[in-house]
């Protein structure tokens, strides 16, 4: 899986989380800010531990 968000800043667990966050964002348009956090966090942290990474 290869995945890249366009900011230094962000690495690891925590570019994915962002990702994921925008993600849901425009998909859920309907949730409210707490449950995307929740769930982008939440996704996160179990795709990291399964060992999803940026390849590149």
């Amino acid at each position: 899986m290869v995945w890249s968000i366009n900011r230094p800043s962000l690495t690891g667990e925590r570019e994915l989380e962002v990702l994921i966050h925008e993600m849901l964002h425009a998909c859920h348009w309907d949730l409210d800010e707490e449950a995307i956090t929740e769930t982008s966090e939440d996704l996160a942290r179990v795709l990291f531990r399964l060992g999803y990474r940026r390849t590149s």
